[in-house]
């Protein structure tokens, strides 16, 4: 008997299931079966002939062909469903609304799921984002499904037509008169730990100055008392943020993911299923990226997802299209310079190791201690307190021994720069390629002595390098120009980079 496509649509519209479903293999092994028009039309007919195992082979077959079809995920979920496997359909959902985030027939089909396994407040947050797609229209068929998870959650006196705004984890941190531009995308900003307070920066920069909307979680906190939205362990390892309902909540509604380091797995929150191509970017830092460059790049190549590293790290990985350089996140405006030095002055020297190992600490303290029996100089080694105190101290120095252990500077020295010091690291070929006019003391373990020395001699040399410095940080570091960058960047991985337009302009005000 013949296996067309127009064949089979005949057999189903006669009701004739058990010869379509000895007729399916034969077709799937057709060149039609390529056509995802014709296994669409098929597969729903399936559907509204009540024949889910049929329908489930056909979208299972799409699907195989293109597992980004977003429609195809769907409808594999409600083929699911009818055959009362749930979990199957939730997770063909989930990937449906994955891809599809504005679909409001794949939002209200993941909710029922959900509602049916009684997972009420993830069901209702899907509900209420398909009910603003639909206008917030008070007679829309989202009502009755959101009144009845707001009753099984005990919120019976809510009131049903809440300001969206209000009720929108993201406007938490969006300055109220910002709130009316906010046309971008929800960016959850996640990571292990906030490294030298890069990302809560981020965050900032991105809800006052872009389109989209941004919220901070970070998993570890530390000492040092950056600006925080929030923490969910303190420096010692305490749980101290316990509402993980709200974290669910911004994960289910974030359309893009800023990880810093790595996505570490939640109760209820698995990332390696959350994260894609197409919606995150992972941010790399220091220490992290260079004893596990390997294994991440490997990481990346098989999940083609998008990284970001700074301009001094490129080295430990090999070149990839995937990888981009935005340099590191830093609004110099609040430094002022230091005084500068007079005949006389004694010459302050300041080290903050987070790693005397790394940092090659004792290599600095061997070479500084002559010299303070010698020279008018003192050192100052700054170590276990805050970022605010760090920052107090360093106000009273002029030079800034900053590392040999790595193949570049980093936010130490340009902290220092800022402030109008001499910075000394480390500072390979590749850093020079980006940044040949950089100020910063190209320092090895050979020549540190000797440069330190020529240094505290010669009041005016460190005078002129600080000048330097202080000029050099506020021509390269702007925080304008790094959250633009960012905000470029998430429009492009999710939307394409071949269009001139994503359809979200960003207007910077």
């Amino acid at each position: 008997m013949e296996c067309s496509q127009p064949r089979l649509m005949e057999l189903i519209s006669q009701n004739r299931l058990d010869v379509v479903m000895g007729l399916l293999d034969p077709f799937l092994a057709t060149e039609q079966a390529t056509n995802t028009g014709m296994l669409l039309e098929l597969g729903e007919a399936l559907l509204r002939a009540q024949a889910a195992k049929g329908a489930d082979k056909v979208f299972a077959w799409l699907i195989n062909q293109d597992r980004d079809h977003g429609q195809a995920h769907n409808l594999l979920g409600i083929a699911k469903v009818m055959q009362g496997d749930a979990p199957a359909a939730e997770q063909f959902l989930r990937k449906a609304v994955e891809l599809m985030p504005q679909d409001r027939p794949s939002l209200n089909n993941l909710a029922k799921v959900l509602m049916l396994k009684k997972d009420w407040a993830q069901a209702l947050g899907f509900l209420e984002k398909a009910w603003q797609l639909n206008g917030q229209d008070p007679k829309a068929p989202e009502m009755e499904l959101i009144k009845n998870c707001r009753t099984q959650l005990g919120e019976k006196t809510k009131p049903l037509m809440d300001n969206p705004i209000s009720n929108d984890p993201f406007m938490k941190l969006v300055p109220p008169e910002k709130q009316p531009a906010k046309t971008g995308l929800n960016v959850l900003i996640y990571a292990d730990f906030n490294v030298a307070g890069q990302l809560t920066k981020l965050c900032r920069a991105l809800n006052q100055y872009t389109p989209h909307k941004a919220r901070c979680i970070i998993v570890q906190d530390d000492y040092l008392q950056y600006d925080r939205d929030i923490i969910i362990n303190d420096q010692n390892g305490r749980q101290v943020f316990h509402d993980l309902n709200e974290i669910h909540q911004l994960v289910r509604q974030a359309d893009f993911f800023h990880i810093g380091r790595q996505a570490l797995n939640l109760p209820n929150l698995n990332f390696d299923q959350i994260l894609n191509e197409k919606n995150c970017l992972v941010q790399y830092f220091g220490s992290y990226l260079r004893m596990n460059h390997k294994k991440l790049f490997l990481w990346h190549l098989k999940r083609n997802i998008a990284a970001v590293v700074g301009f001094g790290w490129t080295q430990a990985f090999p070149l990839h299209r995937k990888f981009y350089h935005i340099q590191q996140f830093f609004d110099p405006t609040p430094f002022e310079r230091v005084p500068r030095l007079n005949p006389g002055d004694a010459i302050r020297v300041v080290h903050a190791p987070t790693n005397r190992e790394i940092k090659r600490t004792a290599d600095f303290v061997a070479a500084m201690e002559p010299l303070v029996r010698e020279f008018k100089v003192e050192m100052d080694i700054i170590e276990g307190v805050d970022n605010k105190a760090c920052l107090e101290r360093k106000a009273r120095g002029h030079i800034t021994y900053d590392e040999m252990g790595t193949p570049t500077f980093g936010l130490n020295s340009v902290e220092s720069m800022a402030m109008g010091h001499v910075a000394l690291s480390s500072v390979n070929p590749h850093v020079l390629s980006y940044m040949p006019d950089t100020p910063v003391v190209r320092i090895t373990p050979e020549s540190l002595a000797p440069l330190l020395r020529r240094l505290v001699s010669d009041h005016e040399l460190v005078n002129a390098i600080g000048d330097r410095s202080y000029e050099f940080v506020r021509k390269h570091y702007d925080e304008m120009r790094s959250v633009t960058q960012f905000a470029h960047l998430y429009n492009g991985i999710k939307y394409g980079f071949f269009h001139c337009d994503s359809g979200l302009p960003l207007e910077f005000s």
